[in-house]
């Protein structure tokens, strides 16, 4: 087990899923837009889970979507992509991520545990 995979384990009555190598992870997120600042924010998404995003306008539902593939960085925390933090990676390092090569291997060993 990763640390990443560590650090987000479910804590006690929190619902629990197979260990298996996270897609996403949010390990602390804090990030202030539009005045307001939101942190602490954690999110575990794995290989053959579903999750809809449901909320009035101006929660955040684009931030989290921007966040996760790049187009924001938080200010703070970790934001990791098939176990790679996309948050300090340059623009050019980012571009490669959207080709299917450059991550069949990662997603091969999350859809095959």
């Amino acid at each position: 087990m990763t640390e990443t995979t560590e650090s987000m384990l479910p804590g006690p009555g929190e619902p629990t899923a197979p260990l298996v190598d996270p897609i996403v992870a949010f390990r602390n997120v804090s990030i202030a837009f539009d005045g307001r600042r939101t942190s602490g924010h954690k999110l575990l998404h794995r290989p053959r889970e579903t999750r809809i995003l449901l909320g009035p306008a101006g929660v955040g539902k684009s931030v989290l979507l921007k966040l996760i593939n790049g187009l924001l960085r938080p200010d703070r925390g970790d934001v990791l992509l098939f176990g790679e933090d996309i948050s300090t990676m340059r623009e050019e390092q980012l571009f490669p991520l959207g080709s299917a090569p450059a991550w069949s291997s990662k997603r091969a060993r999350c859809s095959t545990r």
